[in-house]
């Protein structure tokens, strides 16, 4: 007879969920991703859409390749600035923090027009995993402050959907 004892069963008990940070609690969004759906204002600009994301405890790296462009923003998860890039490739200040299961991307960037004058841009993403980790959600809204269009939906609101590779 085989005796394996006790501590299998316990480190099994003491094992997070799929899906979650062991230290944290938080959901992990670590793997790769490809855009299969969106909802809203999105407009592809065709071809396929790559996301990459590392995630430790400390901070989370997302790598978006876009027509064979990729940009990544990197970002702690401790609500200090990061590196933060927009998926048309303009780069920013970022933040990210969890609140609750969503994890919460805060990017701020300056589009220059051509006339110099810069115009502040906000982009709030809410980034949320399925139950069973296999669907991953951006919910987009854009505003601009600090500008004559602030309050303003001037850009409506969209969803990206990604499906785990």
């Amino acid at each position: 007879m085989v005796r394996l004892g006790i501590l299998p069963l316990v480190l099994l008990t003491l094992a997070p969920p799929a899906g979650l940070s062991a230290a944290s609690g938080n959901r992990d969004f670590s793997g790769s991703y490809t855009l299969v759906a969106s909802r809203g204002a999105f407009k592809s600009r065709g071809g396929a859409w790559l996301l990459e994301i590392v995630q430790t405890d400390k901070a989370i790296e997302m790598s978006k390749t876009i027509d064979g462009r990729k940009y990544t923003s990197k970002l702690p998860l401790n609500g200090s600035e990061g590196v933060y890039f927009t998926s048309s490739g303009q780069q920013g200040t970022g933040k990210a923090q969890f609140h609750g299961k969503t994890l919460v991307v805060d990017g701020f960037v300056t589009h220059m027009e051509s006339n110099a004058k810069g115009m502040d841009i906000h982009v709030r993403e809410k980034w949320e995993l399925s139950g069973d980790s296999k669907t991953l959600s951006n919910s987009v809204r854009v505003d601009f402050p600090k500008s004559p269009l602030e309050g303003y939906e001037e850009v409506a609101p969209w969803t990206e959907i990604y499906a785990r590779n």
